[in-house]
């Protein structure tokens, strides 16, 4: 199982993804979703902080204003499918 360190450290590399995916698409929504995340697993020092900020960032992929139910290039795809596949992984629940 990874350390607290190395999940955030997986995290914050897929939020890069997306932030760049967004800047290639001209997507602001987006970029300011990856903009909430940094400052969401910013304060993130202990497991249990991980576990409840993976939560709230789980919201996104809920649908409504802002989510990644739709998306419309290859490049945000990938991108919110690798931050959906990390902010899943069985060991942040």
């Amino acid at each position: 199982m990874p350390t607290t360190a190395e999940s955030l450290a997986t995290i914050r590399d897929a939020v890069e993804r997306l932030r760049v995916a967004a800047r290639q698409d001209g997507d602001g929504r987006r970029a300011d979703a990856a903009d909430w995340l940094d400052g969401l697993f910013d304060g993130v020092e202990s497991q249990r902080d991980l576990k409840i900020a993976v939560k709230e960032s789980n919201l996104l992929f809920r649908g409504g204003m802002g989510s990644f139910q739709d998306v419309g290039t290859d490049a945000m795809h990938k991108a919110v499918e690798r931050l959906r596949k990390v902010l899943r992984a069985p060991w942040l629940w």
